[in-house]
């Protein structure tokens, strides 16, 4: 007996069968394609059996007297039904009173908010048999995962944020990518460098109309563009002034596709730790409404941990409730914590991770988690392996990395990894590289395309060892197989 029949009309058969896919990681499905005879003969038993019946309405189901067939045989069955709808149309009048879960402009992808809700709806009838699986999709699949976000700042890096979406959109985004696997480049720019206010004179308003058009032009691109809170320069150039409405300045003034939350505060740790948990979770689901309202795009929620009572570190054990309590209220596309708060070391924030994605894993979808600061090969790896799937951060135009060892160093010494350059997947590394009286370009310049080069190569290797469940044996070309065995020791389970 299956768990789930599908009920829909022959014409929506490829839809279906994608849909039929996903639920089949979770639970056991039935549908008319796994019949072999007459259908008069096989469906109508398989319909009985089944504690839950998906009607999947369209033009085409509407007009089906097949579908209204099953779908009687499953009422008298005393099944539960949870229909679905895929495209612009009513279920028809006696079946108008049954809650219709919206699949409209579904794709496929894992993070569709209709499919979220069909798969909740689902796991309220039958338990599911396993834990999510890990999504590789998002956005409408323009988001592959791991990701790595691109962030730009104006606070201690080597290129503007106008010349790091510069090198961006050079290196090629969309119709132009050098590689499919950055055919979607992705970058994370600061609200703090997009508002009037900071620009005071007229020449630093010309800086910041050209920072808004390039960033325009790297939509236009294909490029998928994150905004963050603008708290991180803020706090680090004492800006107390740095509000709300700043943060929506910022917002109205670029194309975007996804919102971090304005995290301008910590939730508090003098309450009993479950009413602490409670209110914590509560805080940051309210200010992602907030800013909700803000942006038609999607937020993505910061959970920040109450620092410890100690004075050293963070109070970590609600933790990965807060972060499940917030999944299952917004169901946002993903759910983001600074690295900085989830421990002092690696492998405590792998610890925390993993126990993050253990939580994670008793929701009826796949809850996909950013860590916020984390840039570096070597943390990634790791972090990936815990339960991370996304990740962003500066060192791109900070260090320079070495594409052999996978370690990143000062900027001077390029010189050592230059020839790694000349060697590049992208032409357009290895000309910048060659092009040495070049001043467009510049040091700032080659290290950043040369970096690029390296971290969509390493992100392929990433994403295709992760599928195909290798992603130990990724590790150890990246760490070594010292540090893969301390990692191991260290965090049990860590590559399972």
């Amino acid at each position: 007996m299956a768990d789930i029949c599908l009920i829909y009309s022959s014409t929506d058969f490829s839809l279906v069968e994608e849909l039929v896919k996903i639920l089949r990681q979770r639970w056991t499905v039935w549908w008319d394609d796994d019949a072999a005879g007459r259908f008069q003969e096989v469906i109508p038993p398989e319909v009985k059996k089944a504690p839950c019946v998906l009607p999947i309405w369209s033009a085409a189901a509407r007009s089906s007297n097949r579908v209204y067939s099953e779908l009687e045989i499953a009422q008298k069955a005393g099944a539960a039904l949870i229909p679905a709808r895929i495209e612009e149309c009513e279920a028809p009048d006696y079946y108008a009173e049954w809650s219709t879960v919206d699949l409209i402009g579904w794709n496929g992808e894992a993070d569709h908010p209709g499919l979220r809700q069909l798969q909740r709806k689902i796991s309220k009838v039958v338990a599911p048999k396993s834990p999510p699986e890990r999504t590789t999709l998002l956005a409408d699949n323009l988001v592959r995962l791991p990701v790595l976000f691109h962030s730009t700042s104006t606070y201690e890096t080597r290129l503007d944020p106008f010349e790091a979406v510069e090198l961006l959109t050079l290196f090629g985004t969309g119709a132009t990518a050098p590689k499919d696997e950055t055919r979607c480049q992705t970058v994370l720019v600061s609200a703090y460098d997009l508002v009037d206010r900071n620009y005071p004179r007229g020449k630093d308003k010309k800086e910041l109309r050209k920072l808004r058009n390039r960033i325009r032009e790297f939509s236009k691109r294909g490029g998928f563009v994150m905004v963050d809170s603008g708290n991180y320069e803020a706090v680090r150039l004492d800006d107390k002034t740095w509000c709300r409405s700043d943060f929506s300045e910022a917002l109205s003034s670029i194309p975007h596709n996804w919102v971090l939350s304005f995290d301008y505060s910590e939730p508090t740790s003098h309450e009993p730790p479950q009413r602490s948990m409670y209110s914590s979770a509560a805080k940051i689901i309210e200010q992602s409404k907030l800013d909700q309202k803000l942006t038609s795009a999607p937020i993505i929620p910061i959970v920040h941990s109450p620092k410890a009572k100690s004075g050293y570190g963070h109070d970590l054990q609600d933790l990965p409730k807060v972060v499940k309590q917030i999944a299952e209220e917004l169901q946002p596309p993903m759910i983001a914590v600074p690295e900085r708060e989830l421990g002092p070391g690696i492998f405590e924030c792998a610890t925390t991770l993993g126990s993050i994605r253990k939580e994670l894993q008793t929701l009826p979808f796949y809850q996909p988690i950013h860590v916020l600061g984390t840039g570096n090969p070597i943390s990634i790896v790791i972090y990936t392996a815990a339960g991370a799937d996304s990740f962003d951060g500066l060192e791109w135009c900070r260090y320079v990395v070495d594409a052999k060892a996978r370690t990143l160093h000062h900027t001077q010494h390029f010189d050592f990894f230059e020839y790694q350059g000349l060697m590049a997947d992208s032409k357009i590394t290895q000309d910048a590289i060659r092009s040495a009286g070049d001043e467009d370009i510049g040091i700032s310049g080659k290290v950043g395309l040369h970096n690029l080069d390296f971290y969509a190569n390493f992100l392929n290797g990433l994403r295709i060892h992760t599928d195909d469940g290798r992603l130990e044996v990724f590790a150890e070309r990246v760490l070594g197989e010292e540090k893969v065995s301390q990692s191991k020791t260290k965090i049990p389970g860590l590559f399972r």
